[in-house]
């Protein structure tokens, strides 16, 4: 492998989004640092479980949850009723993709298609809820502020949910229909009369 260049003294830095033990070697290897928290953390902060119970800790509060570990659909019910999660339960392993490790289980047939999954995983269940999830983007110009579009997710749409019972994390423009009447209004552009 080349050097990377960087004058006497000067180690070269490095942003990747995407990387692992193996970037942090190469880099290393090559002289450079890469400027982000180390893999082994940002995987551990990467799960679903650890990131609860961090927030459970520290007191923030979230949908009513419970951590827990997949073992059976009887141990599941009585843990949820231990908690007051209700009926319908969303279900999450640690590490997942597009909600692929998030299942929706309100009985025990449901239990029965995923548990291959939940078993014997450390498993966070929690009360489902009816959320509407929104957010918006902005951008200063020399002309003042631009604000918008409001973009929410797409959650459990079944053209774009790659297996069942489980989300989509798919942003897309919020239409008129899909708001509430009275909240919203026309777009308005800096500068636009």
């Amino acid at each position: 492998m080349h050097q990377v260049p960087g004058g006497p003294g000067i180690r070269p830095k490095v942003a990747k989004v995407f990387c692992d033990e193996e970037t942090e070697m190469i880099c290393d290897e090559l002289g450079c640092d890469l400027i982000l928290p180390p893999a082994e953390l940002r995987a551990r902060l990467d799960s679903e479980i650890v990131t609860t119970g961090l927030g459970n800790e520290a007191g923030v509060a979230s949908v009513p949850n419970v951590l827990t570990r997949g073992s059976d659909w009887s141990t599941l019910r009585r843990e949820a009723d231990a908690a007051r999660l209700g009926d319908e339960l969303v279900v999450q392993t640690p590490h997942g993709d597009s909600g692929k490790t998030t299942y929706f289980i309100n009985k025990e047939s449901g239990w029965d298609e995923h548990s291959a999954q939940v078993v014997g995983a450390d498993i966070k269940v929690m009360h489902r809820i009816n959320n509407l999830p929104v957010a918006v983007e902005a951008v200063l110009t020399c002309s003042g502020t631009l604000v918008g579009p409001f973009l929410t997710e797409l959650a459990g749409h079944q053209d774009l949910t790659p297996c069942s019972s489980s989300w989509r994390s798919s942003s897309s423009w919020t239409s008129r229909k899909s708001m509430p009447a009275g909240r919203h209004s026309p777009a308005r552009i800096p500068g636009a009369r």
